[in-house]
């Protein structure tokens, strides 16, 4: 299964994108200006010029070129080929600079089932360059205050670094695995676990194409190498099984605690890609692991600071502009 993943890739990404099916535009609805995407720029990037020295210790040049540069640019081109010519009314009542956002698309497309080429491009996007963009040349110091809430909410540093890695390792199936900050929360347990498979969204308004489980493996025991500890249920914002008819567990009951409108009310502050195409030419067939135990020691936690937003207390998230993908000409980006 793979290999045959990673060979759909590849030919993907020597190919034209073909058209794909849209919705057509409504006679009655009003002109809209055409917003263009573009691979955007990665500071890091440029700083340290990982197309020539790739990320130390954890991308080569050839892994990183294939998994941003080459990635990056078919996610872009094919959300071009979706929303040229398109209308989606849902984005109408946004200001155009929100328009040209891919965590715009990725929101309004995420309860439209006619829409889901669109959002899996889309999130595929934003997920991809959030992850990129969070990752440093060495090791670099967590921030005081973000270092005290971890400690508060997993007990340990080291506690969330096991918990995170058996998390990501344990994942039969591709996606991303990201800490989240629960927004407005003061108390202990601030930050959380949080598994998204495939193009699977974190964001808020994207709630129902969270996709924080895989119903063919999940279970307590699938989840090998953690150590379980007491209030690991607290710490990973999704249940991993949904068995049962009754109780808290079953799927009657998280059915009951789905929130209104807005889905899970976190703030994503960084994210391990565990898509085979990222590790699989530089770590082979069985370094799943140790890729992520590398990736832990290049996590920029500056960028996972100033996502949290200590001082808003994650009021403006949806309004920042950190992570953007797609841009109108003319636009300048924001970090």
């Amino acid at each position: 299964m793979i290999l045959q993943r990673l060979s759909r890739q590849q030919n993907a990404l020597r190919t034209a994108v073909s058209s794909s099916r849209c919705i057509a535009p409504s006679s009655a609805s009003p002109p809209q200006r055409r917003w263009k995407h573009h691979v955007p720029t990665l500071t890091n990037a440029e700083q340290h010029d990982f197309v020539r020295n790739g990320v130390p210790g954890l991308l080569s040049p050839d892994a990183y070129g294939y998994a941003w540069t080459q990635y990056q640019q078919m996610m872009v081109d094919k959300l071009n080929s979706l929303t040229q010519g398109a209308d989606y009314p849902s984005l109408e009542l946004c200001t155009p600079e929100y328009n040209a956002q891919t965590k715009a698309l990725v929101v309004s497309s995420a309860r439209d089932p006619n829409q889901a080429s669109l959002f899996n491009h889309a999130s595929a996007a934003f997920n991809n360059h959030f992850f990129f963009k969070g990752l440093a040349i060495d090791k670099t110091p967590i921030p005081t205050t973000l270092q005290s809430h971890l400690i508060q909410s997993f007990s340990s540093l080291e506690t969330l670094r096991k918990e995170f890695i058996a998390t990501a390792a344990s994942m039969f199936g591709p996606g991303f695995v990201w800490l989240v900050r629960r927004r407005h929360r003061v108390s202990a347990e601030q930050f959380q676990i949080l598994v998204t498979y495939l193009a699977g969204s974190p964001l808020p308004g994207a709630h129902w194409r969270q996709q924080s489980l895989d119903m063919n493996t999940q279970s307590p025991q699938s989840l090998g190498g953690l150590s379980a500890p007491s209030n690991l249920p607290s710490q990973l914002t999704t249940v991993q099984n949904s068995v049962g008819s009754m109780g808290q567990y079953s799927a009657q009951g998280q059915a009951q605690k789905l929130t209104p409108p807005g889905g899970a009310d976190v703030i994503p502050v960084l994210c391990v890609n565990t898509w085979e195409h990222v590790w699989l030419r530089d770590w082979g067939m069985g370094g799943k692991e140790m890729y992520l135990n590398r990736w832990w020691d290049r996590i920029d936690w500056s960028v996972a600071s100033d996502l949290a937003e200590w001082e808003s207390g994650g009021r403006n998230y949806e309004g920042r502009n950190h992570y953007i993908s797609g841009r109108g000409q003319g636009q300048r980006q924001r970090w």
